[in-house]
């Protein structure tokens, strides 16, 4: 019994149509491993031959930089990115241009840090009483006494805002095989 990766058709086909099943060039892939097959770059902004990669730069031209301005141009820099799908008119994301990177944002939001009165106690809370900022007021419940806030907002989290995620490697087809 043949183990082996061949398939034999019975029929004709014309070159066009083999391209065609062919992965499209300039699709991105994310692979479970570090390094790619050899007709695929992985996404790390390189700046590569317009010649030797004649197909990739009809496909994406200078979007994603213009290498050296004549005989290069760059590829995609995907390293340590999340992939956005462009809002092309939906109105998500408006207003951004495609492969346009946009820094990270936290939607905004307050905590509440300092002294409070109900007219009967004083909290302090989140922090100390010190050089705390304004103040605003509120209740707890319509029937309750006002409450006196000292000083809104504090510092939570890390050096940025990012769901779970796992770390693969993105690829571009650059080739077909039959060009190499």
């Amino acid at each position: 019994m043949c183990n082996c990766n061949k398939i034999t058709i019975c029929t004709e086909f014309d070159a066009a149509q083999i391209a065609g099943l062919q992965v499209p060039i300039a699709s991105i892939h994310a692979f479970a491993t570090q390094t790619v097959p050899a007709d695929y770059l992985i996404c790390d902004g390189s700046a590569v031959s317009r010649a030797e990669y004649a197909e990739l730069f009809a496909a994406l031209g200078t979007v994603w930089g213009e290498g050296d301005g004549t005989t290069t141009f760059n590829i995609p820099d995907l390293r340590g990115e999340f992939l956005r799908g462009f809002d092309a008119g939906r109105g998500v994301d408006a207003g951004r241009v495609f492969a346009s990177e946009q820094e990270g944002a936290f939607q905004e939001h307050q905590h509440k840090k300092g002294m409070a009165e109900d007219g009967t106690n004083l909290f302090v809370y989140g922090a100390s009483q010190d050089d705390l900022p304004g103040a605003a007021s509120g209740t707890t419940d319509g029937d309750g006494p006002p409450i006196t806030y000292q000083g809104l907002t504090s510092v939570e989290g890390g050096d940025e805002t990012r769901p779970r995620n796992v770390a693969v490697t993105y690829a571009i087809k650059a080739i077909h095989p039959a060009s190499n």
